[in-house]
């Protein structure tokens, strides 16, 4: 194979989402990219693979710095002689499924689902709303045997709190007095005068200053906030319950969109295929050999199968392959003690059933199910959810101490075929030593109680369960400008005041991925820029101010009454025109108190992020 140009501005190693989005952007902005990955598929980390794909990364994950205690098996297939060979009936179905290494949920308000709609990438995805997100109750101190466990239904907007009966009056009006305070600006006041309260466990501050109930506190702090853990601080988590309640109602009742085919994966494809439309140049199944400086300090690359060397003003790689590359470069996930890092339990299971929401769902919660038609008479019977978000809060099963989240997927989302459901189960490590299968085995088991009638419970189609470690440090420590080197981790970790913890939490992966991959993209315009406008730093400042510039010139002014009854807007929602007006004014001074340079060209493609002025169709 031979290239026909073989000097780029940039090169990118990995399809990652972060590295995707890096790569429309700087092919947007007119410079050369050439983008490169090791597998023969889009994504990377973040990949949405067939059966036959999955099973081959089960065999060559190991050799992944961030992967280990990769165990896969077919459950139901207990004839096989070789559990973890695909079975041929699942065989035949191959291309049916999308299973995602990376299980999101794009909040309807954010950098992610805005950069969709700048970028037009939504135009190559599809979603779905998020139809259920429910909290699981423990049975009482009894034999399993005897009794099962509960769903409770999460209110997810304000017309859920009045219809619910599960809740008493007085619980409403706490609940509706919590809410409409996380909705009010003055929050970010109270943890700067008070930053006791900001690090305060939410649990906690929610039994002490609201005196919510314990169902409440669960409904609230894993239910709304998705707290990965019972020390979360009320400032993060308080941060992510505002995300949520601005998101509700611009696309529906739901706060979170699922992406279709796999989700990540796709969008992941997506901004590939908007790099290539602007020439960036795709090599896939071609690793890279070796990565070194030349005599005229550009980056060389020895690709495999390629005769020509390949050279780059820039670089940009996971930080899994560039401590392959280049062992040399601090890569904290290579040298820091595996023991003592964190990590994330993770399973896939394939089943022939869906949750079972209607009759688990207490009396209350539980809504009549719909009216169907079977052999032209009517029959009551419950439909079951296509997407739904089952959260089991710390110590509610098999002692974890941790938040386990299992998201469902039917088959309305593409992922697997009709008749079958693939479960996304995840929860942070706590002991590095207790092996992933152990821990995830009781969340596996405890499904049983999921399954709708007795002849349902079958055992899984497909059973994947792995550890994966974590990223450790920040995004602007792997950077190195000088050098015209970056590192992406995964997952991202953007290291600014919107994300100042590592999060594995489905709901802000792509978001931080988004963050990420616009810290590179302006570090890489500055990095061009500082031989004629000064050192790095400076003209960083430059860059984002001009860009924060061009976002307000294209931001929308709309009035607030449009907003009523939408989610996260309108008059009674604690944000008033007077405070969008001084927020963009605070915007305004930022933006030209550093811009000495007035022709300071910075191409846009990040403009409409951080932007909830519109509520544009992401699939339009």
């Amino acid at each position: 194979m031979s290239l026909d140009q073989t000097h780029y501005d940039v090169a990118i190693i990995s399809t990652g989402l972060p590295q995707s989005i890096l790569s429309a952007a700087l092919s947007s902005a007119g410079l050369s990219v050439i983008h490169l990955d090791e597998n023969d598929y889009y994504a990377d980390q973040w990949a949405s693979l067939t059966l036959s794909e999955l099973s081959k990364w089960t065999q060559t994950a190991s050799r992944r710095s961030n992967v280990c205690e990769t165990r896969l098996s077919f459950p139901a297939f207990e004839s096989l002689k070789q559990a973890s060979v695909l079975p041929p009936q699942l065989a035949a179905l191959d291309r049916h499924y999308a299973l995602s290494l990376a299980p999101t949920l794009l909040p309807a308000t954010g950098r992610s689902i805005d950069t969709l709609i700048a970028s037009k990438v939504s135009s190559y995805a599809t979603f779905r709303l998020l139809e259920q997100t429910v909290v699981y109750n423990p049975p009482p101190r009894s034999p399993p045997a005897l009794q099962r466990g509960s769903l409770s239904r999460v209110p997810a907007s304000k017309e859920d709190i009045f219809k619910t009966k599960s809740l008493s009056l007085i619980a409403k009006r706490k609940l509706m007095k919590l809410l409409m305070a996380i909705a009010c600006d003055a929050w970010e006041d109270e943890f700067v005068k008070n930053t006791a309260v900001a690090q305060q466990p939410f649990v906690e501050y929610l039994a002490e200053v609201y005196k919510l109930p314990p169902d409440l506190i669960d409904a609230v702090a894993y239910g709304v906030s998705l707290s990965s853990t019972p020390k979360e601080s009320t400032h993060i988590a308080v941060s992510r319950a505002r995300l949520h309640m601005k998101s509700v109602g611009r696309y529906g009742n739901a706060a979170y969109l699922v992406g279709q085919y796999g989700g990540a994966g796709e969008l992941a494809q997506g901004y590939c295929r908007a790099s290539a439309v602007k020439g960036g140049i795709f090599i896939l199944d071609h690793d890279v050999k070796r990565l070194q400086k030349d005599a005229d300090g550009r980056w060389q690359l020895e690709i495999a199968e390629i005769a020509q060397a390949v050279t780059a003003d820039v670089v940009v790689s996971s930080d899994e392959a560039l401590g392959r590359l280049l062992p040399s470069i601090n890569q904290p996930n290579a040298k820091e003690d595996p023991q003592s890092q964190s990590s994330t339990h993770r399973g896939i299971l394939v089943l022939e059933r869906p949750i079972d929401t209607v009759s688990l769902l207490q009396p209350d919660d539980a809504r009549g199910p719909p009216e169907t038609q079977v052999d032209g008479q009517a029959e009551q019977g419950p439909i079951p959810p296509e997407t739904a978000l089952v959260v089991f809060p710390p110590g509610s099963i098999g002692g974890n101490e941790n938040t386990v989240t299992v998201l469902m997927m039917g088959e309305g989302t593409f992922s697997c075929p009709k008749g079958q459901y693939v479960y996304y189960i995840q929860t942070e490590a706590v002991d590095a030593e207790e092996p992933t299968d152990k821990v995830l085995q009781p969340v596996i088991d405890g499904d049983q109680q999921f399954a709708a009638t007795s002849h349902q419970r079958s055992a899984p189609l497909l059973q994947l369960t792995y550890r994966q470690m974590n990223a450790s440090g920040s995004a602007a420590k792997l950077g190195q400008p000088e050098s015209a080197l970056f590192s992406i981790p995964f997952p991202c970790q953007p290291g600014d005041e919107d994300y100042d913890v590592a999060s594995t939490a489905m709901t802000a992966l792509t978001d931080s991925a988004v963050a990420v991959a616009e810290q590179t993209y302006y570090s890489i315009l500055a990095a061009r820029l500082s031989p004629t406008l000064g050192d790095f730093a400076s003209t960083l400042d430059k860059v984002r101010s001009t860009a924060d510039a061009n976002r307000l010139k294209k931001r929308k002014t709309r009035d607030p009454a449009e907003y009523q009854g939408r989610g996260g807007r309108g008059a009674d929602d604690g944000v008033s025109r007077d405070q969008e007006e001084e927020e963009d004014s605070c915007a305004k001074e930022h933006a030209h108190r550093t811009l000495d340079t007035p022709s300071l060209d910075v191409p846009g493609f990040f403009e409409a992020a951080h932007d909830d002025h519109g509520a544009e169709d992401p699939d339009d």
